[in-house]
């Protein structure tokens, strides 16, 4: 397992300067951040390498606020996230309604006082990471695989997820 943590900052473009600002943290408590203004270069197929960020990412940090829970990307980040067993680590920066994907989900309360609930998410992004890397390794040694096979096409991206599903003792498990 690694030390240091990798996270996936899923966000709608709206919130982009309260997005810098948590990567910001992020940076100072040693945590590396996927994040699409600095991971997404000129000409490259910036849905790929969304998918791309979001698998290689031990914790995915949702931060909901009305505009992100209505984005379609937010949704389809969160989405790779389980088909990858990503942990997903909620974060209220406006009062909103959860979407019903998460709405089961604590989340970390950035909305009143961001400065002293930073420290229970810095945390909560090094608990997941180890609980994402524990899956991972578990999946692997089992032979379940997932896996997201990206092809860019004249009118956009394509992209296949599979996941091989194994039972408890390992063995694959097909879907009728």
């Amino acid at each position: 397992m690694t030390e240091k943590p990798m996270c996936f900052v899923s966000y709608s473009r709206n919130d982009l300067k309260k997005a810098i600002r948590i990567c910001n943290e992020f940076a100072k408590a040693n945590i590396d951040v996927w994040f699409d203004k600095n991971d997404i270069v000129a000409g490259e197929a910036w849905k790929i390498a969304l998918y791309e960020g979001v698998r290689k990412s031990d914790v995915l940090v949702f931060l909901m606020t009305p505009n992100s829970v209505q984005s379609q990307w937010c949704l389809v980040e969160r989405c790779l996230a389980g088909f990858d067993n990503t942990t997903v680590v909620t974060v209220l920066l406006e009062k909103c309604t959860p979407p019903v994907d998460i709405h089961h989900l604590h989340y970390i309360d950035l909305s009143i006082d961001a400065k002293a609930n930073m420290p229970a998410l810095i945390s909560a992004i090094h608990l997941g990471a180890k609980q994402s890397q524990k899956d991972r390794q578990i999946r692997r040694s089992t032979g379940q695989s997932s896996t997201f096979n990206t092809t860019q096409t004249g009118g956009g991206d394509t992209i296949n997820v599979s996941t091989d599903r194994v039972d408890h003792i390992g063995r694959k498990v097909t879907k009728d």
